[in-house]
């Protein structure tokens, strides 16, 4: 059978044993642990022993905080007779060998050059520190995103947007309760799965428990590992579906997180730049 483990770039897993709480290391040839290490007794797919994917683009869930391009991969064979436990999608396993290395580009999904394109764009949220912001980009981006969730309703409802409303992090903190109960989550089923959703509520929540100094790396963070678990789901699509690209050009380019659109047509958009109060920019 085949498998695939991810591992950083000196071949060590990133996780430690329990036992020896060492680190195991990959090459090319058998990988296998003393009979200390593993649990023979669970049949489930996390326990002690070696983890692998059933499928390569699997590993991409596991590697901790190491960028995809970061880490290495390494196509595995083992027998069945080995098998500790299993899952969906990964095995466990008491030995196996490791039969060669191999890139991410290698999984088979689709559109995998724009994939890791916006992938590589949405990790520039570790460089962003929020201390300025451009007006024209927010807004702009922001009515993009907008255009893009109305294209994908399927009862062809709109979002008339009449104003674009920058708050500051007090001000926003001093009216969130009411923007929230005003904000229209979704113009329909298809948005409301979006992707983006997860990632506008995390990034809400850290802005909401934030002061202005750390407002950079729970937004950062935020948004890192939102993109991370769930960009497969959207930047596959089409361009109208896929959300994310004029989010993100508001968070990187322009240094605001967009929030939504209320009741009466004015779009939310938290800037942390911005000193205090709000400000509008009428359309």
């Amino acid at each position: 059978m085949i498998g695939y483990k991810a591992t950083d770039k000196d071949g060590y897993s990133f996780s430690t044993s329990e036992i020896s709480r060492k680190k195991v290391r990959y090459d090319i040839g058998e990988v296998s642990l003393p009979e200390e290490e593993l649990d023979r007794k669970s049949k489930g797919e996390c326990g002690r022993g070696l983890h692998l994917a059933k499928e390569l683009h699997t590993c991409f869930n596991y590697l901790q905080d190491t960028p995809i391009w970061d880490a290495r991969y390494w196509e595995c064979e083992y027998d069945t007779d080995d098998v500790l436990g299993e899952g969906d999608d990964k095995v466990r396993v008491s030995k196996l060998n490791v039969i060669k290395e191999v890139s991410y580009m290698d999984v088979k999904l689709p559109n995998k050059e724009r994939v890791f394109d916006n992938i590589r764009y949405a990790m520039k949220m570790k460089e962003q520190n929020f201390t300025t912001y451009d007006k024209d980009v927010i807004v702009s981006s922001t009515l993009e995103a907008v255009r893009r969730t109305c294209a994908l309703d399927k009862e062809g409802r709109n979002l008339d947007v009449t104003c674009v409303r920058l708050h500051s992090i007090d001000d926003w903190d001093s009216v969130r309760y009411s923007v929230w109960d005003s904000v229209r989550a979704s113009v329909g089923d298809s948005v409301r799965y979006s992707v983006w959703d997860s990632v506008r509520y995390s990034v809400w929540d850290s802005v909401r428990y934030s002061v202005r100094d750390s407002v950079r790396y729970s937004v950062r963070d935020s948004v890192r590992y939102s993109v991370r678990d769930s960009v497969w789901a959207s930047i596959i699509m089409n361009d109208d579906a896929n959300h994310g690209i004029p989010m993100l050009d508001c968070m990187i380019l322009g240094g605001g997180i967009f929030y939504g659109v209320d009741d009466d047509g004015i779009a939310h958009v938290i800037v942390p730049a911005l000193k205090k109060g709000h400000e509008d920019v009428v359309l």
